[in-house]
Order: C-alpha cells, then structure tokens, then sequence
C-alpha cells in the first residue's frame, strides 16, 4: 500500500524525483514512520482524539517537517 501511494504522488513529484536516492528514502522513510507512529500511538491512548483532529495534526507536522527538508536541501547545494 505505501509503494502504491509513493508511486501515485512522490514518483511525480519534479522536487521529489531531482533528489538523489538517498535523499529520497530519508524523507519517504521520515513519512511513512511518522504517519505509522502516530497512528500507533493513537491507537495506545484509546483513540481519544477524534481521527479527523488526529489526520490534522499530522498532516500539518508532516507538511512542515518535509518542507523544511526540502529547504534545506536547497539551501545545501547552493
């Protein structure tokens, strides 16, 4: 399921696909460990947060995290 989303949005992604294969699997591994993580750990606290409150909440860390990522990663190779 992960290969497929990968496949289906980073894979055409032009920023994405101009990094190095290292470079890539930092920032697919980073995802798909995060968004696994807090699934998990929703799950451990009982789901007491709403689902909807929870894809929010990672949505908007993963967003910033791997916009920072991809800044930075300009910035290095100025």
């Amino acid at each position: 399921m992960i290969d497929t989303v990968i496949n289906c949005s980073w894979k055409k992604s032009e920023k994405f696909n101009s990094l190095d294969a290292q470079h890539q699997s930092i920032i697919i591994n980073f995802i798909t460990t995060s968004s696994l993580q807090i699934y998990k750990q929703w799950i451990i606290n009982s789901k007491k947060v709403p689902l909807e409150e929870i894809i929010k909440i990672s949505n908007t860390m993963i967003t910033s995290a791997t916009k920072a990522f991809f800044k930075n990663i300009k910035e290095a190779t100025k």
